[in-house]
């Protein structure tokens, strides 16, 4: 390595610190902001002392996660043990590198929300979260939506969200900004 290289690194070790810059965000605009724009979620349950975490799409609405479904497998199976989930999504901002692999980190923004799950049994219930969700990922294209006859076959979770935390890991010079 060269001399001034050495410095650079040196310079940006001392800039950065062992410690990532994160950050509570505290607007829960800016969280229920995240919940909106995120396409992929993850839902934490627990049964039987057995932890299970997996990726879904959602749609968050009025203070509530909706999510579909088989109605049978593990989430059907878990959420039927034990209601109270935690859910997550992120959005990566960029990848941030350093002169040790203690430095190299993600910088992100994230939400997760804490609640209780429930099955929608009602049938217009299930076809107004269905329409919701379906809404979110056809981002405006047409579509037909779900028939009446299909309902019985889904599964439509609503998570009653009871709190919601946010957290971002950015660039240092950015938590001035927030």
């Amino acid at each position: 390595k060269s001399r001034t290289s050495t410095k650079r690194w040196r310079r940006l070790s001392e800039h950065w610190g062992s410690k990532m810059p994160k950050q509570r965000i505290t607007d829960q605009s800016e969280i229920e902001g995240l919940l909106h724009e995120a396409l992929v979620g993850h839902i934490a349950m627990c049964k039987d002392d057995e932890p299970y975490l997996v990726a879904v799409n959602f749609v968050y609405r009025d203070g509530k996660i909706y999510f579909h479904s088989s109605r049978r497998g593990q989430k059907i199976e878990f959420l039927e043990a034990n209601p109270r989930v935690c859910f997550a999504v992120e959005r990566v901002v960029r990848f941030a590198r350093g002169p040790e692999a203690c430095n190299f980190s993600t910088r992100y923004v994230s939400a997760m929300a804490h609640g209780t799950g429930r099955f929608l049994d009602d049938p217009a219930e299930k076809k107004q979260a269905l329409t919701w969700l379906v809404d979110k990922y056809a981002q405006g294209d047409p579509y037909a939506p779900v028939p009446d006859r299909r309902l019985p076959e889904i599964a439509v979770v609503e998570i009653t969200v009871e709190r919601l935390a946010g957290k971002r890991n950015v660039d240092r010079e950015q938590l001035q900004q927030h």
